[in-house]
């Protein structure tokens, strides 16, 4: 059954809701989700983020609240600022100390920012993708330093101004489901 509101999930995030709702992924800083969702002809969709990635979720639910239908947080980060650009400095100190192949060569399959911080919030991908492997090792290390720099401040989430939309902060699998085919007819 495919749901007539497809999901935008802001990866990594759980892949398995692709198997009963239509999913559309955004890879984070990588790309944007406005174009995911025009090129896939989509209006109006239900938003998923997990950890780090539930606050860009978060964002593009208010920034873009009128394509937006309901969101699911799944273990969203805190308000404050210094814990979370605390796991972003290594990664950036290894790049500039030893170059992009000491960041690749850091990642690890499963592992995420907090266990993996010199591999930066990439490394599984990293690790699993060949492709996306390659394309980071051919970025300069100013240029990654960057993006990472956008990627932790994109993560505080005090600004952002209130919402009305069904929201859902679980980790259910079951609830989440129950959500999202509440929340995809409304699309």
């Amino acid at each position: 059954m495919t749901a007539s509101c497809p999901v935008l999930v802001f990866a990594p995030g759980p892949r398995a809701l692709a198997d009963e709702f239509a999913v559309h992924t955004v890879e984070p800083w990588l790309s944007d989700p406005e174009a995911v969702l025009d090129e896939a002809g989509v209006k109006r969709c239900i938003v998923l983020g997990e950890s780090w990635c539930a606050t860009l979720a978060m964002r593009f639910a208010v920034d873009a609240r009128d394509r937006v239908v309901a969101a699911v947080f799944i273990r969203p980060p805190g308000p404050r600022w210094e814990p979370v650009a605390a796991l972003f400095e290594e990664t950036m100190r290894v790049a500039r100390a030893s170059g992009m192949r000491a960041v690749v060569d850091a990642a690890r399959p499963g592992a995420g920012l907090e266990e993996n911080p010199a591999a930066g919030p990439f490394g599984h991908r990293v690790a699993t993708d060949p492709a996306f492997r390659d394309e980071l090792l051919a970025t300069p290390v100013e240029r990654y330093v960057a993006r990472i720099v956008r990627c932790a401040q994109s993560l505080l989430v005090t600004d952002l101004p209130p919402v009305e939309m069904p929201v859902l902060v679980a980790q259910d699998e079951s609830l989440i489901r129950s959500f999202i085919r509440k929340h995809a007819t409304e699309g």
